[in-house]
């Protein structure tokens, strides 16, 4: 079993700092008196006097130690007073640290908890900022593709929500066209292309196509079922582009894996304004 011996160590009592210090204030008499480099014409004194060689070495020693500074006693003093004003305990009579330190030790058990929460804090800000920025680069990417030019950030992002309030009976997020089976609906999308290469993200406007013309694969298939390049049919539900050509068979390509639709509208085709319906029908 172990056992913890706590031992207090005395300081010194106001008294014998207050003759510690009138040492050194006599010791700096002396050294105004007797320049550093006099010790030679001091010890010669010391000669003429009636002492035994333990009380000159004594003398000697003082003197070089107190008046030529080597034992440093100004800063000693100043150290001491440094250490009594700022962390002794002023109500005990021994070496004790000030109160004020105890609760800071105390505190400081629960400094790893704090720098935890630092951290996390950090992270938390680090997280939030990149998810401001991907959305500020897809709003912009958003707003270029609409034809919104020339646009700083904070404006892009307020031109971007008003064209989004002014259609939002236009425009379906989070959703699919409902198509009949074995039809397929024309619309406008706003395709967002992450590339797997580099990450950069691109948002571009593109007419699709929405298809519900499932396939099992066998060969007993609808008259609407799709046909591969090689002839064989193929499940076609979902986003797809349209492909005419003049010399061979139109056809449909789905679109990537690297393409996410974001948000669609039917093509609606815009009546013949009237003076032009007039001018073909021949009216003047």
């Amino acid at each position: 079993m172990s056992q913890i011996i706590s031992v207090k160590m005395a300081r010194p009592s106001e008294d014998e700092v207050k003759s510690l210090w009138k040492l050194f204030h006599a010791t700096e008499a002396a050294e105004d008196r007797w320049h550093r480099e006099s010790s030679e014409q001091f010890l010669e004194r010391l000669d003429d006097q009636d002492i035994s060689d333990e009380e000159r070495t004594f003398i000697a020693i003082a003197w070089d130690s107190l008046v030529q500074g080597h034992g440093g006693f100004g800063r000693f003093m100043g150290a001491y007073d440094t250490l009594i004003y700022n962390f002794q305990d002023p109500n005990a009579d021994h070496i004790a640290v000030h109160p004020k330190f105890n609760a800071l030790f105390t505190e400081s058990e629960l400094l790893p908890v704090v720098l935890e929460g630092y951290a996390d804090a950090r992270n938390t800000i680090a997280e939030l900022e990149n998810e401001r920025d991907a959305a500020l680069n897809t709003c912009t990417l958003i707003a270029e593709a609409l034809g919104i030019t020339g646009a700083v950030a904070g404006e892009t992002i307020a031109k971007v929500q008003q064209l989004i309030g002014e259609n939002a009976a236009l425009w379906n997020e989070n959703s699919v066209p409902e198509v009949k089976l074995g039809h397929q609906m024309q619309c406008w999308a706003i395709v967002r292309r992450t590339s797997a290469f580099n990450g950069k993200t691109t948002v571009r406007v593109a007419m699709l196509r929405y298809l519900n013309m499932p396939c099992a694969g066998g060969d007993d298939e609808p008259d609407w079922a799709l046909q591969d390049d090689n002839g064989d049919y193929y499940n076609a539900v979902g986003w797809h582009s349209y492909h005419g050509h003049p010399e061979y068979s139109d056809y449909y390509q789905e679109i990537e894996q690297e393409e996410e639709v974001l948000a669609w509208q039917p093509l609606v085709y815009p009546d013949l304004p009237e003076k032009f319906a007039a001018s073909l029908r021949g009216n003047n």
